[in-house]
């Protein structure tokens, strides 16, 4: 028969109300929040299957090398899933940090860009206060018209 020092149901629900670091990581991801529950419920639903096995096992009579032998296996199973969930959360915080490192260099283009901008503008800025603060040009009557023509301002445009 098999001891009760395996996996019981409570350590599936205690996996339940502990957030792994990942979610940290990728909480504001919204694909990956979605991939990291899929991942969580699988190994949750392998967990209660072995869980499930267990129980089936208590119940049978064994030699001491069965259930040995059951005991490895049941360690087996319950490593090679929680290994498989691992990997499976080290590749989508992989491609989280790659996401964020293209999304992080597109800010700082932008941001760049954005600055870039602020200084144009603020030399433009710069050149009309400049212009403005030039002292406007007084014409007199005897000086040439600023219209082109050729003739005395008092002539042409200075008539009033």
């Amino acid at each position: 028969m098999i001891s009760g020092d395996s996996m019981d149901i409570n350590d599936i629900d205690e996996m339940d109300e502990q957030l792994p670091e990942a979610y940290e990581a990728i909480k504001d991801v919204p694909w990956a929040v979605k991939e990291m529950i899929e991942i969580q419920k699988k190994q949750r639903d392998a967990f209660k299957k072995l869980v499930e096995r267990i129980r089936q096992l208590k119940d049978t009579s064994m030699s001491e090398e069965e259930e040995e032998e059951t005991h490895r296996q049941i360690e087996e199973e319950r490593l090679r899933i929680e290994t498989e969930s691992l990997r499976e959360e080290e590749d989508l915080l992989q491609r989280v940090l790659e996401y964020k490192e293209r999304s992080f260099e597109a800010f700082e283009k932008a941001r760049r860009e954005r600055d870039d901008l602020m200084d144009q503008l603020i030399r433009q800025n710069r050149l009309i206060k400049r212009e403005s603060l030039k002292k406007p040009v007084r014409i007199y009557p005897n000086d040439p018209c600023p219209c082109g023509s050729g003739k005395k301002y008092k002539k042409c445009c200075g008539r009033a």
